[in-house]
């Protein structure tokens, strides 16, 4: 057989005919370009959609966490409002309580009296509400030092480390605070 590409050999196949079918279907099926840009729009669709999805799960997380932490918060303002109150503190975190003998019986602070207690929970309450570890008692001793006084084997431990994070590592004094950070 002859075709348009010569001789076959006589194999019976006309590729001239060939030709002019694919050049028919050419206008038919997409070119290779055209593919390509249609599966390139595909991928560019799927992973705008899939963005959308993780960035809507991510709001959602914020807005969880956002939820779990004005729960936290409130119930933190709960704990700190019932401390306050039971120990007749009345004039916020850091006014003075006076005691059965007016001015003259003394006087200490809130965060004097959480750390009396050994409560590092309501210590931390304090000082994230603003409370100053520098005021001193009436007896002239900041709350670090009560924690110190009082200390007796690992009992306000935990109350020095939180106190000892707020004042920062070169903050508070004495012994204990060298042992305990590692510093003066």
């Amino acid at each position: 057989a002859r075709s348009a590409f010569g001789d076959l050999g006589g194999c019976g196949m006309d590729l001239g005919g060939y030709a002019a079918e694919e050049a028919a279907e050419s206008h038919r099926a997409p070119m290779p370009q055209q593919l390509s840009e249609a599966v390139l729009a595909a991928r560019r669709a799927s992973e705008m959609a899939r963005a959308r999805v993780e960035m809507l799960r991510c709001r959602e997380a914020l807005l969880a966490a956002a939820q779990h932490r004005d729960r936290s918060n409130a119930e933190a303002r709960t704990e700190l409002a019932a401390f306050m109150s039971a120990q007749g503190f009345r004039d916020g975190v850091n006014a003075p309580k006076y005691g059965r003998l007016g001015r003259a019986g003394g006087f200490t602070y809130p965060l004097h009296r959480a750390v009396e207690l050994a409560q590092p929970r309501i210590a931390h309450l304090l000082l994230a509400a603003g409370a100053d570890p520098a005021l001193r008692n009436s007896k002239g001793r900041t709350a670090w030092e009560v924690a110190e006084r009082l200390n007796r084997c690992g009992s306000h431990n935990a109350v020095l480390r939180v106190l000892g994070q707020k004042l920062g590592s070169g903050a508070g004094e004495g012994p204990m605070r060298a042992r305990m950070f590692g510093g003066a």
